[in-house]
């Protein structure tokens, strides 16, 4: 299956298969977004599970996320204060989503602990209902369902209990969320103003909530900073694309029965591999940009990878039949104890 990528404004706060899913969305209604992947004949994370589906499929450990069919995945940012109208392209029936802006007086008396809860969870919301058989109307409707039901409602409690410092940006990832919400085009917030807004609340959120930083480099074709053993709990990874093609980091917990090496569980057919793995989730991003995984690691051995094709550079289509950048030796595991 081919893909168009989310717009890289709409990661942040989003992982994983929903990006996937809304980029799908967004090339079959016709989206602007050049960037694509393809299938990839080994781990494929199944989707029940997930981020973009991030929190509810599998969310980070506790919240693990499920992956698209071919892997590619990414982050996303979320949701805003008002959300006009969405269509319903099935019914044609037009319905009006009010949401009042919080009291910020919420947020100068809110606990870091609400916060962080509230940020965490938006790092990982969870998947929504979309039938990749479905027509494409069908399937905008299913997103702008996701929006309305799931992002905003997170976002709008991340927006009541951030403190005045956070509530400019958390509005302007909540407005672009609101117009993508109600056009059904993820592409409306592919906007340089939304992607560092996003990134400032990330940043935020992990020196404020003690989340472990683990930062490392992608380029051609290798993960550079990653470390081979991590404590358990909450660690945010923070991708930077170093190299001249777009790069992405799927990362999976093995099953505690699965001795197998990350080489050899990558070479395995698709169904026997994913039986064997739990996807956690994914960050992705284009040359000379971040992206962020923010997982809840329990103890066992990790695997990741970048499944993103050989060729995939600003603006250009890989060859149909180009292999992943797994294939090249983009690969590497860790443990956690």
């Amino acid at each position: 299956m081919q893909q168009t990528s989310l717009p890289k404004s709409l990661r942040p706060l989003l992982t994983g298969a929903l990006v996937a899913i809304l980029a799908t969305t967004a090339a079959a209604c016709g989206s602007d977004n050049k960037s694509t992947s393809t299938t990839s004949s080994t781990v494929v994370a199944s989707s029940t599970a997930s981020p973009s589906s991030s929190a509810t499929s599998s969310a980070t450990s506790t919240a693990n996320s499920s992956a698209s069919s071919s892997m590619d995945s990414t982050m996303a940012s979320s949701m805003d204060s008002t959300m006009n109208s969405t269509q319903d392209t099935t019914s044609g029936t037009e319905s009006t989503i009010a949401i009042s802006t919080p009291d910020t007086s919420t947020a100068i008396s809110a606990t870091a602990d609400s916060f962080c809860a509230a940020s965490f969870a938006i790092e990982n919301p969870g998947q929504p209902n979309i039938d990749d058989s479905a027509s494409p109307e069908a399937q905008g409707a299913a997103l702008a369902e996701f929006f309305k039901n799931t992002l905003l409602p997170l976002g709008t409690t991340l927006q009541s209990v951030a403190p005045p410092s956070q509530q400019a940006d958390i509005k302007t990832a909540l407005d672009a969320i609101s117009a993508a919400a109600t056009a059904g085009d993820p592409s409306l917030a592919d906007t340089q103003a939304v992607d560092d807004a996003t990134n400032r609340i990330h940043d935020y959120s992990e020196s404020t909530c003690g989340w472990k930083p683990v930062a490392f480099t992608t380029t051609e074709y290798k993960f550079m900073g990653i470390p081979t053993s991590l404590t358990t709990g909450i660690a945010s990874f923070d991708l930077s694309n170093a190299g001249e093609q777009e790069h992405e980091m799927v990362l999976f917990r093995k099953n505690d029965d699965v001795t197998l090496d990350a080489k050899t569980l990558l070479a395995l057919p698709q169904d026997q591999a994913q039986s064997m793995v739990t996807v956690i989730g994914s960050a992705d991003a284009a040359p000379a940009h971040v992206d962020h995984l923010v997982a809840n690691l329990a103890a066992g051995n990790y695997v990741y990878a970048c499944f993103v094709p050989v060729g995939s550079t600003p603006g250009a289509t890989p060859a149909a039949d180009a292999p992943p950048h797994f294939m090249e030796g983009m690969y590497g595991e860790f443990s956690v104890g």
